[in-house]
């Protein structure tokens, strides 16, 4: 027994499964999203020694019916609008390194969703501050570099181990990426986390100046919740989320004087009164604009006799002028702050060690002031989107997968043939399949 503990291979193999558990602080293992941090199982690696694992995971998407799909182009955009096709959702390589109480964590994804593309996902540099013996998970972390958001469990949990195949309507609005590049510290403390961040505030994915700061103002958010039971046959993960920033309005430049000719007789000969000047306009300059979100999110985890494991999540967000994904809010030049509503739910069974059934259904509404002048009155337009997600999944282990999900979505932005404002059709039926390694 002692000749087994010192030999190389075991040894490595202990530091190898520390840094699995400590680089991704912020990330419970397998299939729990909540942020927590799990018990360290080795001891820390030498200041003149780097342990580094290696990981990462494919998904390959078959789109079998798309409502909205069309074999035409966008005429704005010139893009495809045929949606029925098969792509690579997701091919992400990850490296986690530790030596002594530095971590690190590099992770690149390439996708073909708008054509081939390959690019940075996420890279930190972190400190253990403080760790308590292996009996004791508490520890306290300092990060700086390209971070998860903390906000929510949803936007933390990774692709890889969420079952439903993209996230909520009011996630993705809000957190269009769920990256920013910021300074954060976390900790644990009993069954107590908690997160908090000094963001730049333009997450990667939110449009062009993803990734950069256009005002010296930064946001800050922030996750206080519980991770209780790990290790039994009911587990409660829980949590409250703020975000406080400053958002952006581009001004526009100056322009000038324009000479318009309209040739209403159609005769082809410039009339004195068929000549127009438009006035031009003098520059305006660019403004901020104060944003805000809430949040709380829930996720109980049953062990069921003879089926398996039963999980009930859910979560609420409530913000002010932080759509940045769907619906993008302007409230300088709306003259008015916009406020957005969105709530998910959902339960997942597994029937025996392989098979998994799921439903999901969030409700996300993007401006709930918002007003549609009729020929004779103004009156509540509704900016509500909606997705009823059903899913079945075979497992073969915790990672690889294959899985189909209907989504059925309600999107009020479709025109009907009379002009009038109609739901848009665009319910999908999509087969992922999904590789670990």
């Amino acid at each position: 027994m002692e000749r087994c503990r010192r030999c190389p291979r075991t040894r490595l193999a202990a530091r190898l499964t520390g840094v699995a558990l400590l680089v991704a602080a912020s990330v419970a293992e397998g299939s729990e999203p909540a942020p927590c941090f799990p018990e360290p199982v080795a001891p820390s690696s030498p200041a003149d020694k780097t342990d580094v694992r290696l990981h990462g995971y494919l998904q390959a998407d078959g789109v079998a019916w798309d409502q909205s799909s069309e074999d035409q182009l966008a005429p704005t955009s010139g893009q495809p609008l045929n949606q029925e096709r098969l792509l690579i959702r997701h091919g992400v390589f990850e490296i986690d390194a530790r030596r002594g109480r530095l971590l690190g964590v590099l992770m690149v994804e390439g996708n073909t969703v708008k054509g081939p593309s390959f690019g940075l996902n996420l890279a930190e540099i972190s400190y253990l501050l403080a760790r308590q013996p292996p009996a004791r998970p508490d520890l306290a972390m300092l990060s700086i570099g390209l971070l998860r958001i903390p906000f929510g469990a949803e936007v933390q949990e990774y692709e890889r181990d969420r079952l439903f195949f993209e996230r909520s309507n009011v996630s993705r609005a809000i957190f269009p990426g769920i990256f920013d590049l910021a300074l954060r510290l976390q900790g644990r403390w009993r069954a107590l986390v908690f997160q908090l961040a000094m963001m730049n505030g333009q997450p990667m994915g939110s449009g062009t100046m993803a990734g950069r700061d256009p005002t010296a103002a930064k946001d800050f958010s922030g996750r206080i919740g519980v991770a209780m039971g790990r290790g039994s046959r009911l587990r409660i993960d829980g949590g409250l989320s703020v975000l406080e920033g400053t958002g952006f309005h581009a001004g526009t430049p100056a322009s000038k004087d324009v000479l318009v000719w309209h040739d209403q007789n159609e005769d082809g000969v410039v009339q004195i009164t068929e000549i127009q000047t438009i006035p031009g306009s003098p520059a305006t300059p660019s403004s901020t604009f104060h944003r805000f979100a809430a949040g709380c999110d829930l996720r109980v985890t049953a062990m069921l006799p003879r089926l398996g494991e039963l999980t009930a999540f859910g979560e609420l967000v409530w913000a002010a002028n932080l759509d940045r994904g769907l619906v993008p809010a302007d409230p300088v030049a709306g003259g008015r702050d916009i406020s957005e509503l969105g709530v998910m739910a959902g339960l997942t069974q597994a029937l025996g060690s392989h098979f998994v059934l799921g439903a999901r259904f969030d409700w996300y509404n993007a401006d709930l002031d918002a007003s549609e002048i009729l020929p004779v009155r103004i009156v509540p337009a509704s900016l509500i989107l909606s997705t009823t997600a059903l899913l079945m999944a075979w497992r073969f282990t915790e990672l690889d997968r294959v899985a189909v999900e209907l989504d059925l979505n309600r999107n009020p932005y479709g025109v009907s043939s009379s002009g009038m404002p109609s739901n848009l059709p665009s319910d999908t039926l999509t087969v992922r399949a999904q590789l670990g390694f």
